[in-house]
């Protein structure tokens, strides 16, 4: 907590180290400070030999404060110091570079020349709260068996450490006393060399290190992440997605986009094609454009297996999905969808084959047959996408 009297550390190389807080700039009857707010200090100590004196008058803004400061998303954050940046009166800085991590509310706050010359524009420690959807897994002992074995030790709250550098990922969790309950690391995950510092060996340490918690019925937790490492983003997307909410969501995510069955078009037949790329007089699309077209056709159907159905339009004029011929219970969502366009009084007769499936169905056989016919990549999926948030409201979870 920043005010009058206050000492801050300078994080610039512009010439002072240590300021003294004199004023708070902004409304008159303001008696704390906060990360943006511009504040005027005096300088206790400066290097020799710069244009910074000690014992001068400037202006400064702070970047890093001791006082935990909420997020708009429930983070809290806060760093080992307070610390500040030189600015002139048009808020520059003095300085030409930045040290240690800054909070990313400077660049809200339009300090954006300070933002470019910190290293990092992140969290140095964070203190991260929020309840662990973890659900105890059954005990494989016995009830009724007497003995004097202990049971396990109960822990509804601990302390999650994740230390990320460029070359490890090392995750500690604690309980609020600061005993170990259990750790792990990208190294003991099975990660050698330059992998250990990879997003995806933090996601598997943090994932192994709340596997061995599960049991002991932890339900909340404070996070601790510590480094400049990629892993520390990951690491944190792991804890949050521990719990049987993400399990279930993934679960549904993948029944609608793989078990859904869904109707489309997978075979074209004419006798007037030579081959999928050519061109037909009167026509103003090509063969492959046509099939394209026909494998856009959203369908809806109760059948089983393949039907038959049949396109044959005199022209000239636009061919739409409206002039095939369905076999019964097949019945077309959208009848405006464009197939092919006749500019000259010609004859288009198309013979389809639907199918009902589920999943993609990938055509690698040849593209062109004897009898003239043209296989299509059908998408049965009648979900193209989705995807699932985790909303926790009270003790209750919705998805």
């Amino acid at each position: 907590m920043i005010q009058p009297q206050t000492h801050l550390n300078v994080a610039d190389n512009s010439g002072a180290r240590e300021l003294m807080c004199i004023r708070i700039l902004g409304a008159s009857n303001r008696r704390y400070a906060h990360i943006g707010d511009v504040i005027v200090a005096v300088i206790k100590e400066a290097v020799p030999n710069t244009p910074l004196q000690k014992s001068e008058v400037i202006r400064a803004v702070i970047v890093r404060t001791c006082k935990e400061l909420k997020r708009d998303n429930g983070m809290i954050i806060r760093y080992d110091d307070n610390a500040a940046v030189v600015i002139d009166q048009e808020g520059n800085p003095k300085g030409t570079r930045v040290f240690g991590a800054i909070a990313r509310e400077l660049r809200q706050l339009n300090f954006t020349k300070i933002v470019s010359l910190a290293p990092e524009e992140g969290l140095d420690t964070v203190l991260y709260v929020y309840y662990l959807e973890i659900e105890p897994k059954e005990s494989k002992l016995k009830t009724g068996r007497i003995g004097s074995r202990k049971s396990a030790r109960r822990i509804p709250k601990g302390v999650i450490h994740v230390q990320a550098s460029f070359n490890n990922t090392i995750v500690t969790i604690t309980d609020v006393r600061g005993r170990v309950i259990s750790w792990s690391s990208a190294g003991t995950c099975g990660f050698r060399g330059t992998r250990r510092g990879t997003p995806f060996a933090a996601q598997t340490a943090a994932g192994n290190a709340i596997r061995a918690v599960a049991d002991q019925g932890m339900q909340r937790a404070e996070v601790m992440i510590k480094g400049p490492g990629l892993g520390r983003d990951a690491a944190l997307r792991a804890i949050r997605r521990s719990g049987q909410a993400d399990t279930i969501g993934i679960a549904m995510r993948r029944a609608l986009l793989g078990e859904t069955e869904g109707t489309c078009i997978t075979r074209a037949k004419s006798e007037k094609i030579p081959h999928e790329y050519s061109t037909i007089v009167g026509i103003q699309e090509s063969v492959h454009e046509i099939l394209m077209n026909l494998k856009e056709i959203v369908l809806r159907s109760n059948i089983y297996g393949t039907r038959d159905a049949l396109i044959c339009v005199k022209g000239p004029g636009y061919v739409t999905a409206q002039d095939i011929l369905l076999p019964p219970s097949v019945e077309i969502v959208d009848n405006t969808q464009h197939i092919a366009s006749l500019t000259e009084p010609i004859d288009l007769c198309i013979g389809l084959q639907i199918e009902r499936n589920r999943g993609y169905n990938n055509i690698k056989r040849p593209n062109n047959f004897q009898d003239g016919s043209y296989p299509i990549d059908a998408v049965f999926m009648p979900v193209r996408n989705a995807n699932h948030s985790i909303h926790s409201q009270q003790k209750k979870t919705y998805i």
